[in-house]
């Protein structure tokens, strides 16, 4: 039997204790966000901890679920949410797997003005008149076409593609398979980590994105969650 010095158990002391403040302050929004939907009104408006709900009253989730847009504004959030990220995350490695080919023609010139855009935008108002342009005023699509593609996700899918060995390449070609097998087969597959990376950022931001629904989308039918 190992003998622990009292030196450790003071340590071990003190790291547990740190360690269980550390998760309460984490866990204490939620916790306070429940008791406070399982709350009378004036059991909520009281000064003090709210570890657990006072006063119980489902008064509020009777509101919150007799209001029929917010089945659709879920609705419309996991179509946003869904959607946009499988396509962003398929269109942003299919033009990051074409800027990482030395053979692709203006490479260079792509890939300048990806990083353009990551310095630059146009401004609300340009993006405004471009959708409403395009006719998606009002529309779900606005939720996923302007949000489809991010210049930071190319810029990281570019990256693990030009890792790969060009050997791989060259074999696939002396075989007879074609850019998009190739891309498919080989290189889809061996980049496992970056395509959990760019998964994560794409859905992240169309999860976050609330600008266009106050902007482009009025009709409450239209509206996510977040808006």
């Amino acid at each position: 039997m190992i003998k622990v010095s009292a030196s450790r158990k003071v340590f071990n002391v003190f790291n547990y204790c740190f360690l269980a403040f550390l998760a309460f302050t984490t866990l204490y929004p939620f916790i306070y966000t429940l008791s406070m939907s399982l709350s009378t009104t004036k059991a909520a408006t009281e000064m003090g901890l709210h570890l657990y709900p006072k006063e119980i009253s489902i008064m509020a989730y009777k509101m919150v679920f007799n209001n029929r847009d917010i089945f659709t504004s879920y609705g419309n959030t996991l179509f946003r949410t869904i959607v946009g990220t499988i396509m962003g995350l398929l269109v942003t490695t299919m033009f990051a797997y074409a800027l990482s080919r030395r053979e692709m023609p203006n490479r260079k010139l792509y890939t300048a003005i990806v990083l353009f855009t990551m310095l630059f935008n146009g401004g609300k108002i340009p993006t405004y008149l471009v959708l409403k342009q395009f006719g998606l005023m009002n529309n779900l699509w606005v939720y996923i076409l302007p949000n489809l593609i991010s210049a930071y996700n190319v810029i990281v899918a570019r990256s693990f593609f030009q890792s790969l060995p060009d050997a791989l390449h060259e074999a696939a070609n002396i075989d007879g398979a074609g850019e998009f097998k190739i891309f498919a087969n080989i290189a889809i597959p061996l980049a496992k980590p970056a395509l959990a990376t760019v998964l994560l950022y794409q859905f992240m931001w169309v999860w976050n994105e609330f600008v266009l629904a106050f902007t482009i989308v009025s009709r409450p039918e239209k509206r996510t969650i977040i808006a």
